[in-house]
Parts: structure tokens; C-alpha cells; sequence
């Protein structure tokens, strides 16, 4: 037995009894029993036993006890044995898109695990909508799936999915909904605070903020933490600073305008990475220098980003982390030991660098 609490004991004890197809057991012992067994306490037991049943693995019969859920169980380990490999699945999944460091490092993290697992990792491009999809994806014989950044459009897939029994475990992504998927993020109201924080904290309080947009639902998160940094700081944001366009040209182009025409300010956050080559052009071009005219953060640099003689200060998430915690959990779910949604969030962390500078804070225009 693993050096967990005691609580995580009695699950694991349990959870390898339901799970053993060769077993003849159908019910679990009485609280006391498997206190006395366990050495912990009956109200240990008691809440152990209570979250395996609100989970599907254990079925409580008022006055017979308490039963292993033999058609949940089976139907797990049917799916474990379905394909041999894991499907990864990247945007709309479809391959054919520029090429973004986000993605491609998440899949690297699930792929050294699923090898250290002994697992195969398939690379799916749909080529249907819909439910051909989901039946193409199907098709493909695997024993689980891990969708890297699933859009809104991708949902009735995934519920299609989820419905004829295959495990999805999604990562990050724009769905607005999440109550009802397996789901492993980044926490990006926190990154967005941080970015936040660190420029106000260096006398910045006018700060553009690039980009927002309200079909990106990490876009909103990211821009509601620095909301909240702003209010910690005593400031409210400048409706004429948020840029608010998607395309990199276009955000070249609005970064250009408010230095010429918008409200002046003195730091930037560029709140995805790969608005940042964009951001740092418009600079250049309007004969301006990061940091000696504006401070620069920004939230996972892009690698093909050139900023030269810049060491950017960067809110970084932990890509790696979160594809290998995607793949021990969508472990779970398919061996039957997972049976609640998975919430998985990381904190993001920030890296220092010269691309922002202290500045004296301008008093007079703190709150607008």
C-alpha cells in the first residue's frame, strides 16, 4: 500500500477489490470491519465509501450493505482492452494548422507517458463534422482519447463520445461548459493576476491588454484576473486599451492605433503568446523600445516570436505537466479507478526577465 492518507487508503482498497475481474466478491465489508482491517476510523471508512458510491463504483442497499457496481466496473475494463493505443486529438482535429508551441509541448508531456506506460500514442486528423467524426474517431480502435484545446464546435463530438462510451479527457480548450467532460487546465484567471500584479507592482497603471475575446473562454479568465489586480491596486481598466482583435495582423494594426491615437500607457501585457511577434513589430514600427518606452509581459511566448536582446518576463503554464497529468487520469477513468469528472488545475508560474521596467506611479491617472 502507497504512503497515502488515510482516507485515499480505504478508496484504494477498495477500488482494487472492485476492480479484480477474477475475483468472486460482490460486497465490501461493514464500516467496522474495514476499519479494524485498515486501522483508521469508522468515519474515515464512512466518507470513503460514501464518494466511491457517489462515483458509480459501490451500490449502498438500505439494510444489506453495500455492493460492487459490477456493470460500471465491466463496462471500464471492456474499454481498457478495446484498442492499444491512446488517441491525441488536437484543436478541431484537424493537423493542417500553423504550428504552436501551446499543443505540441502538452502532447510531448502525454506522449513520454504514455511510453513510460508502455502505451501507444495515435495522431487523429478528422477529416468529417459531427457525428462522422465521432464515428471516424471511434473507428480507430483506440482505448481512450486526449483532446488537446477542444473548441466550443468540437462539443457534440464529445458528447457523442461520451455517450457510445469511449473516455476523453480534454485539455484546456474554449468550452464554456465544462460540468459534464474531463478536464485538466491551467489556472488562467491566476496567470492573468500575476501578469497583472507584477506590471502594477513595477508603477504601471495604464496598461493595453491583448488580446480579449469572449469566444475564448481562457481570453476572459486571463483578462478577469488582471481585472483583479487592477482593483487590488485601486485602478479600473481603460475600455480604449483592451484590443479586442484575434487575427495577428489586426492586432499589429490596433496596437499601432493606440500609440498614435489611443490613451497613453506605459506597459503592454500580451495576454497569449502568439500575439507577440505582432505586438513587438508595432512597437518597432512606431519607432518605439521595449522596456525603455513600454514594459512587456506577456503569457507563453511564442517560440517563433523574435523579441531580440529581450529576456521577456513570461506567465508560463506547465505544458508537460498537464499532458502527462492527462494521461494518468484518462488511466483512470478507463481502468475504473476514476469514476467522478476529473477538475485538474495547475497554477501557472512567472519568470523574471528585462523587459519590464520600474516606473514612478502617475497618481492622477490610477482610477478613470
Amino acid at each position: 500500500m502507497k504512503n497515502t492518507s488515510a482516507y485515499s487508503k480505504v478508496k484504494e482498497w477498495i477500488l482494487d477489490v472492485a476492480v479484480n475481474q477474477t475475483s468472486e466478491v460482490t460486497s465490501i465489508p461493514s464500516e467496522r470491519q474495514l476499519g479494524n482491517m485498515l486501522n483508521v476510523s469508522r468515519d474515515t471508512v464512512r466518507r470513503a465509501i460514501s464518494s466511491l458510491v457517489d462515483e458509480g463504483v459501490l451500490d449502498s442497499r438500505q439494510g444489506m450493505g453495500t455492493f460492487i457496481n459490477r456493470k460500471t466496473i465491466s463496462s471500464h475494463h471492456k474499454r481498457n482492452w478495446v484498442g492499444s493505443a491512446v488517441g491525441i486529438i488536437l484543436f478541431s482535429g484537424r493537423t493542417h494548422f500553423e504550428i504552436k508551441n501551446y499543443p505540441w509541448v502538452i502532447m510531448q508531456g502525454a506522449i513520454n507517458e504514455l511510453c513510460a506506460k508502455g502505451i501507444k500514442a495515435q495522431l487523429i486528423n478528422i477529416e468529417s463534422n459531427g457525428v462522422l467524426a465521432a464515428k471516424e474517431i471511434i473507428s480507430h480502435e483506440i482505448s481512450g482519447i486526449i483532446w488537446i484545446s477542444p473548441s466550443e464546435d468540437c462539443r457534440g463530438i464529445i458528447n457523442y463520445l461520451q455517450e457510445h462510451d469511449t473516455p476523453i479527457m480534454t485539455v484546456g480548450g474554449s468550452l464554456k461548459d465544462m460540468k459534464r467532460i474531463h478536464n485538466i487546465a491551467t489556472d488562467d484567471a491566476a496567470g492573468g493576476f500575476m501578469g497583472g500584479e507584477y506590471l502594477l507592482s513595477k508603477g504601471h497603471n495604464r496598461i493595453l491588454f491583448a488580446s480579449l475575446s469572449e469566444n475564448r473562454i481562457f481570453d476572459c479568465l486571463r483578462f478577469n484576473g488582471f481585472i483583479n489586480a487592477l482593483a487590488k491596486y485601486g485602478c479600473q481598466p481603460v475600455p480604449e486599451l483592451v484590443v479586442k482583435e484575434l487575427d495577428v495582423l489586426d492586432v499589429y494594426q490596433a496596437v499601432r492605433r493606440v500609440i498614435k491615437n489611443g490613451p497613453e500607457f506605459t506597459a503592454i501585457f500580451c495576454a497569449d503568446g502568439i500575439f507577440l511577434r505582432s505586438i513587438y513589430n508595432a512597437v518597432r514600427d512606431e519607432g518605439k523600445n521595449i522596456p525603455v518606452d513600454y514594459s512587456l509581459i506577456t503569457y507563453d511566448k511564442n517560440p517563433a516570436a523574435e523579441c531580440p536582446g529581450i529576456q521577456l518576463v513570461e506567465i508560463c503554464q506547465p505544458l508537460e505537466e498537464l499532458g502527462r497529468a492527462a494521461v494518468k487520469n484518462l488511466s483512470g477513468i478507463i481502468s475504473g479507478k476514476q469514476q467522478a469528472f476529473v477538475k485538474e488545475v495547475f497554477r501557472p508560474k512567472i519568470s523574471d526577465g528585462n523587459s519590464c521596467m520600474p516606473i514612478k506611479w502617475v497618481q492622477d491617472i490610477a482610477v478613470q
